[in-house]
């Protein structure tokens, strides 16, 4: 899991100001407001999470601890837990239990199962 320091690293290269400053305030409204434990808080999904709320700490929040709550549904209880089994780079993602999960969501969803 990432700490502040790991933040630090971010390069500016890759990253703007802007982007890292909504990484530290969305990661400390989850450690404080919502009091979710620092290592239930992954850095490649927070990143996600950050971008898809254009970059507001209390939306980010609230959709990251809202992603950990619908995955405690299927008994996943941090990021980690899935990237341990699959592997970082993804590649063992599609043979794995969290593939089947996902595409019975997207169905419920609205896409069509295909038979």
């Amino acid at each position: 899991m990432a700490s502040f320091k790991e933040f630090k690293e971010l390069s500016e290269d890759s990253f703007s100001l802007d982007e890292i400053s909504c990484l530290k305030e969305t990661k400390s409204l989850l450690l404080t407001k919502y009091e979710l434990p620092e290592d239930k808080i992954s850095t490649r999904e927070l990143l996600i999470s950050c971008m898809n709320c254009k970059l507001r700490p209390d939306n980010s929040a609230q959709k990251y601890k809202k992603w950990i709550e619908a995955m405690s549904d299927f008994n996943i209880t941090s990021f980690d837990d899935i990237w341990a089994e699959v592997g970082q780079d993804g590649i063992g993602l599609m043979n794995h239990r969290v593939a089947a999960m996902i595409k019975q969501s997207y169905c419920k969803c609205g896409r069509d199962l295909q038979v």
